[in-house]
């Protein structure tokens, strides 16, 4: 990711701040970018990697992911108009689900407490990295990026 001026000054203030305790002071000591750089990227579930879990929507969900989460007896409760909302929606490959709006939609097209609802929310997320928690989904932090935050390239 080639960051900008705005994110570089972002990434410096997390570097020298490390607000989640990550540990980023001892690889800037020995001067260990891409340590750092793996400290930003790594996705944090909050069981597997250390630290508190972060989340963040994807921007790749699948039709077919989509259809898989329906319970018939939610879908079969639609009105016309709902499953209108639902086909159009299908009609993606691929659903971003950063997308506020479209995200919003589809969770409103089924009835709060349905297990279908339920489905579609926990689909449309994923565990992710502090870099992605600071500059959106997909983003990844290289090691000149560090460097770069640094003063050192």
């Amino acid at each position: 990711m080639a960051i900008d001026y705005t994110q570089l000054t972002a990434l410096t203030a997390e570097i020298q701040s490390d607000p989640n305790a990550y540990g980023y002071a001892a690889f800037v000591a020995e001067g260990n970018d891409q340590g750092i750089a793996d400290l930003l990227n790594l996705r944090r579930d909050g069981v597997s990697a250390p630290g508190t879990a972060i989340t963040v929507y994807r921007n790749d969900v699948r039709k077919a992911e989509i259809i898989g989460a329906f319970v018939v007896t939610d879908y079969d409760a639609l009105t016309a108009a709902r499953r209108d909302l639902v086909g159009a929606i299908l009609q993606l490959d691929v659903v971003d689900a950063t997308d506020a709006t479209l995200r919003s939609n589809l969770a409103a097209v089924f009835a709060a407490g349905t297990t279908t609802r339920a489905n579609l929310v926990a689909m449309a997320q994923r565990a992710g990295s502090r870099a992605e928690a600071l500059f959106g989904t997909g983003a990844f932090i290289a090691h000149q990026d560090v460097a770069r935050a640094l003063g050192r390239g």
